[in-house]
């Protein structure tokens, strides 16, 4: 658009070795005054193109038959900036269909200089055989050089339209294709006096509906497993807890292999502190009698008592090195504490 602009300031930041320090240099802006068009000599069809032009016309292929395809290129080449300039108007021919045209544009800014190239092309189909004359096309430019306008006129282009191949009519064509029938219905087995009953229909079948359902439990265990192991992941008191049991059933078991009586005190007394510090979230060495037996009264548990004097004999066994003939029967009092405790939980 015509009127003053200021062409922004450039910035370069350049150094005159690695361990220099970077200088910043900065242009000053540029005034600049852009003047419209001048109105003297102006032509009427002059689309905005400024700079110095060829152009030049062709029409691919130049000889055709009727419906056939053609192309007709227009293409503007020269230095100046082409893309905002419109397209002139699609010619109007006898006997062809022009459509509206798809447009190129290219620029080429090397060398210090601009150089535009728009290329437009119009698709058509000849619907009638004959030579036919496409006239010139005529593109005003404006020279800034010379401040003037000139006019860019291409050569006019003969193309021949051959006779194409001959199209039945679609009425006839479809006519054709239909068939006489040797009566106006057909029936559908007309000596059938009863039809074949083939049982209820498919959706009323059992064997559907267990089909279509028999996912769904598996889906549900599935999940359940899913949860139980993304708690066992997450939830480390409840992985001790669940896992009390059978840690101690398998440490017991271990016990109860034992001949000598120090040794098999020794893993009766570490089966039954694991169990519990497992099952109260707790560490081994924290579970002693005394608190075993204050823990057991708040709960109101009637074991607590037996408990203790479990622990009581496996520190007679252990400390005081007494000889019992009880292995037997402490072991089965730790399996049946165990079993007790894990019926109170459930």
């Amino acid at each position: 658009s015509p009127g003053k602009k200021i062409v922004d300031q450039a910035t370069l930041s350049i150094s005159e070795g690695p361990w220099s320090e970077r200088i910043r240099l900065k242009t000053k802006p540029i005034p600049i005054e852009i003047h419209p068009f001048p109105e003297d000599g102006k032509p009427t069809g002059f689309s905005g193109a400024v700079g110095k032009y060829t152009i030049s016309a062709q029409v691919a292929p130049a000889t055709a038959k009727v419906n056939d395809g053609m192309t007709l290129r227009l293409t503007i080449k020269g230095g100046g900036y082409l893309k905002p300039a419109t397209s002139p108007l699609k010619p109007s021919i006898d006997g062809m269909e022009v459509y509206d045209p798809k447009v190129i544009d290219s620029v080429d800014k090397s060398g210090g200089s601009i150089v535009s190239t728009k290329i437009i092309e119009y698709p058509m189909i000849p619907r009638e055989e004959g030579k036919k004359t496409i006239e010139p096309f005529v593109v005003y430019t404006y020279d800034p050089d010379s401040g003037k306008y000139t006019s860019l006129k291409t050569r006019p282009i003969e193309i021949n339209i051959l006779a194409g191949p001959v199209v039945k009519s679609a009425a006839v064509t479809a006519r054709s294709l239909i068939a006489p029938l040797k009566s106006d219905i057909l029936y559908i087995k007309p000596d059938k006096d009863i039809l074949e009953d083939f049982g209820a229909p498919l959706h009323r079948r059992w064997f559907l509906w267990v089909i279509l359902l028999a996912p769904f439990p598996v889906l549900a265990v599935g999940w359940a497993v899913a949860g139980r192991k993304r708690r066992f992941l997450t939830d480390k008191v409840y992985f001790r807890s669940y896992h009390a049991a059978k840690t101690a059933k398998a440490m017991l078991a271990e016990a109860g292999k034992k001949e000598e009586p120090a040794e098999f005190y020794a893993a009766l007394d570490k089966a039954i502190r694991g169990y519990l510090a497992d099952k109260w979230n707790l560490t081994a060495p924290s579970i002693t009698k005394q608190f075993v037996k204050k823990r057991m009264e708040q709960s109101g548990s009637e074991n607590a008592n037996g408990l203790v004097e479990l622990f009581e004999a496996v520190e007679i066994a252990r400390y005081a090195r007494h000889e019992i003939n009880n292995m037997s029967l402490h072991l089965k009092k730790a399996n049946e504490f165990v079993e007790w405790m894990e019926r109170q939980a459930s």
